[in-house]
C-alpha cells in the first residue's frame, strides 16, 4: 500500500480517498466514451462490489466513486456513525477479491494474470474543502481521461 501515513490506525473514523489499479493498468473495466465511462461486464462487477461494501459492512460508507478503465477512485468512510467492522485495507481486499471472483466466473479458466495492482493508494481526507475538492476530482475523471487521450499523452487519472 502505497501512501500509508505512519502510526494511523486505518480503522480510526475518518473518510478516506483509495484509488486501485488494474495490472499493468489494464483497461479491463471498460472504455470512455466522450465525458462517459462506457462499463464492461468487469466494470460493472466493480461498480457492484463498491455499491455493496457499506452492506456487508457495519460502520461504513463507499460514497462517491468512478470505475474507470484501469482503475477506480472511491471516498470510503469509516466508524462516522457506529464501530467500523474492518480496516480500510480490509475492505479494499474485499472489493478487489468480489472483482477477481467475478472475472474468475466470466473466464472459464480464470485471469491469465493478476488482475490488480498489489495495493492501492490512500488518502486520509482532513477537511470539509478537501472532501469537496475531491469529490470534484471523482466526477472530473472520465473528462480527464478523454483530454490526456486526445492529447496523445495516454490516460490514467
Amino acid at each position: 500500500m502505497v501512501g500509508r501515513l505512519r502510526g494511523w490506525d486505518y480503522r480510526s473514523p475518518g473518510a478516506y480517498l483509495v484509488t486501485a489499479c488494474t495490472h499493468r493498468r489494464r483497461p479491463i473495466f471498460g472504455e470512455v466514451v466522450g465525458e462517459t465511462v462506457v462499463l464492461s461486464e468487469l466494470g460493472r462487477a466493480a461498480v457492484e462490489a463498491l455499491e455493496t461494501t457499506a452492506q456487508r459492512h457495519h460502520g461504513v460508507l463507499v460514497g462517491a466513486f468512478v470505475v474507470m478503465p484501469d482503475h477506480i477512485h472511491a471516498v470510503i468512510e469509516i466508524g462516522l456513525d457506529e464501530a467500523p467492522t474492518g480496516s480500510l485495507s480490509h475492505l479494499v481486499r474485499e472489493v478487489k477479491a468480489r472483482v477477481t471472483m467475478a472475472a474468475r466466473v466470466a473466464e472459464a479458466a480464470g485471469p491469465q494474470e493478476p488482475l490488480w495492482q498489489r495495493g492501492y493508494h490512500d488518502r486520509i481526507i482532513r477537511s470539509d474543502a478537501e472532501h469537496a475538492a475531491l469529490l470534484a476530482y471523482i466526477a472530473e475523471s472520465p473528462l480527464r481521461w478523454t483530454l490526456r487521450e486526445a492529447a496523445g499523452r495516454g490516460a490514467s487519472t
